[in-house]
């Protein structure tokens, strides 16, 4: 008897598309009969209690399984090894995880392989039971399951947001057009996904053929795919447990649809509990399914749109809610926040910024939509202190490999550093007010450690278990010198003039021109007139005036200490947006302060090249050679331009 999968091993390694054929061939067989009804609704009471043929040893595993597997899952994962020829097919599962491997890699094959070193197991109903438990635990750490789509309400918080510039907009029809498309058979998927929404379409992460795949995999209902699919939902990008739950999916759309006034309130409640009031939120909310599409796209977009992917959330609304908060506050603060610190500090003090500023940012959003325990035990806040004061020491003398493992380590796993920081967030609220808070969204993590430090001195029993080293407090003085609250606070009245334009873009982008000139010209001859570039720079750059922003950011490097670092943040800036013309005025700009920096020209040549200008393109890489000889990637770009 053929089996799905009896073909030789060198086909396997032909193309995806041959391998598919193969796949999908059905056999006929004459299945083992296990003496249970597969296709009710069973619960699990009934291995144990019913009248079956259960032995003691598969009764204990029926109890695991339990504690494994969601029924709903449970019930698809063994109707369908009750559909096989026999149980020793499933080894064939091996073989689907190394198409779901070619299509995008995973270690799925490798586990499968693992689970299988000692799998034998008899056609009867405890041999069943005991395949169902050696696949079960496969599913651990699947984004989502059945268990997603048991539905979860939120609580409502209540606030006077009463009058806040909030309006969110909800669109499917992008997560739809999946579902309905896994109810097709023979038509060119990504053809009808281009059709529909090109921007989406040419920035997935996957090519035409491999989309096309991922549908004609997840719709083959036959066991073996049905048994992978339920133990490795996120199979075939995500297409595999889609496909399985598209009925709950369908349903959980429209509860969100109905809902939609609810997750509006609750998620207001939740971005405006620190988040200054002046700030509006206009966004629009895009459920989606399945493909994961390039980061550029989604940070081009995340002004405009927040992404949401239906199966991650099923009907979990405290989740969702969650999730939106967060992506809706971090656009709060981009509006009100500039962080100047990139552009002023020197040495170490850029890693100790980086990690202060994760701890404010992380700890902020966990205190309003916490994704960690939310009372996390004294003893283990003690630990998460102890550990960023081992980290914040082992900057000065430890090697860069040792540092970012141990920052790794702090935003990993139990989140350390957003724990502390969530419970800095608590003391700040409770003993220095909202107010407080708000005030470090503006004017950064400096003022956020540099206040809760000010706590801990009025309050001995925080100090005596919560308190930093003193050669820390003293670092935090000494950045805060950085900073000037009334640049700062000028800069954000200004921005918050767009609310008041925000229907008229051509008047508001003449409004920030003007403004930015005139508050440059006042602070023109100010200690600190640098900061007054930098703030204007990074709000002309987030409104899109790219033109005028270039003009502020130029300034920044031509005042700065450390040129090429900040040329190198800034050209990176510019460059995620494809804005080359900028690109090359800025790596001029530093060229004019330090003649031979080979980083310059090669960044200028990449910008040329990009916009076609071959002959100036190979002029700087020529010139990154004369300053690096060994540099290879000029190299390669002087080969392109010559096969032009």
């Amino acid at each position: 008897m053929k089996t799905i999968f009896n073909i030789k091993t060198n086909l396997l390694k032909t193309s995806l598309t041959t391998l598919f054929v193969f796949l999908l061939l059905n056999s006929s067989f004459t299945q083992p009969y296990y003496g249970f009804n597969f296709n009710k609704e069973w619960e699990w009471v009934e291995f144990i209690y019913g009248n079956y043929d259960v032995s003691t040893t598969s009764k204990g595993l029926i109890e695991e399984l339990e504690k494994t597997i969601d029924i709903a899952d449970a019930r698809i994962l063994f109707k369908n090894l009750s559909l096989l020829e026999s149980l020793d097919q499933v080894k064939e599962l091996i073989y689907i995880a190394e198409l779901d491997s070619m299509i995008k890699p995973t270690d799925f094959k490798q586990r499968l392989e693992s689970a299988f070193t000692y799998f034998d197991a008899s056609n009867t109903l405890n041999g069943l039971i005991y395949t169902a438990y050696i696949l079960a635990p496969l599913q651990k750490g699947s984004p989502f399951n059945s268990k997603s789509y048991k539905e979860k309400k939120p609580f409502l918080n209540v606030f006077d947001t009463l009058n806040i510039a909030f309006e969110l907009k909800y669109n499917y029809s992008n997560a739809e057009l999946i579902l309905n498309l896994l109810n097709e058979k023979d038509v060119d998927y990504y053809q009808i996904i281009e059709d529909n929404f090109p921007e989406y379409a040419k920035n997935l992460k996957l090519d035409k053929e491999k989309v096309n795949l991922c549908f004609q995999y997840a719709i083959n209902n036959s066991p073996l795919y049905n048994i992978y699919k339920v133990i490795n939902p996120s199979s075939f990008s995500n297409l595999g447990g889609i496909y399985l739950y598209k009925e709950k999916i369908a349903k959980a759309i429209n509860k969100y649809k109905r809902d939609e006034e609810l997750l509006t309130f609750e998620i207001k409640n939740r971005v405006f509990q620190l988040l200054p009031y002046e700030v509006s939120i206009n966004s629009k909310i895009n459920f989606s399914l399945g493909f994961e599409v390039y980061d550029n796209y989604l940070s081009n977009q995340i002004n405009k749109e927040t992404y949401v992917n239906v199966e991650t959330f099923g009907e979990n609304y405290f989740n969702l809610i969650k999730y939106v908060t967060r992506q809706l506050f971090l656009k709060g603060r981009n509006q009100i926040y500039t962080n100047i610190l990139p552009y002023t500090i020197r040495g170490s003090d850029s890693t100790l910024v980086y990690i202060l500023n994760e701890v404010q940012s992380g700890g902020i959003l966990n205190y309003i939509a916490p994704i960690s325990e939310e009372n996390r035990p004294l003893s283990l806040l003690e630990k998460d202190f102890q550990y960023f004061k081992k980290v914040i020491k082992e900057i000065k003398y430890s090697k860069k490999e040792v540092i970012d493992s141990l920052i790794r380590e702090g935003l990993s796993g139990f989140a350390m550093f957003y724990t502390m920081g969530t419970e800095m967030t608590f003391t700040l609220d409770r003993l220095m007010g909202r107010q407080n808070i708000k005030n470090s969204l503006v004017l950064g993590p400096i003022h956020f450690f540099d206040n809760y430090i000010k706590v801990y001195y009025e309050n001995e029993k925080i100090r005596s278990v919560f308190r930093f080293p003193t050669d820390f407090e003293e670092k935090i003085k000494s950045l805060k010198l950085v900073y000037d609250e009334e640049i700062a606070y000028e800069i954000l009245r200004l921005s918050l003039k767009q609310k008041e334009n925000e229907n008229d873009p051509e008047k508001w982008r003449q409004i920030l021109v003007n403004e930015s000139e005139k508050i440059a010209y006042k602070y023109r001859n100010h200690y600190k007139s640098n900061l007054v570039n930098i703030y204007l720079a990074d709000l002309l750059f987030k409104e899109g005036i790219y033109d005028e922003s270039v003009k502020y950011f130029s300034k920044v490097i031509a005042d700065s200490e450390e040129k090429v670092k900040v040329y190198i943040k800034i050209y990176a800036l510019f460059e995620e947006k494809s804005l080359f013309e900028e690109c090359k005025i800025i790596s001029t700009e530093v060229l004019k302060y330090i003649p031979n920096c080979s980083s310059a020209y090669f960044l200028r040549g990449v910008a040329y090249y990009k916009t076609s200008c071959f002959s100036e393109a190979k002029d700087d890489f020529q010139k990154v050679l004369e300053l690096d000889p060994y540099n290879e990637e000029a190299s390669k770009y002087l080969i392109e331009i010559d096969n032009q």
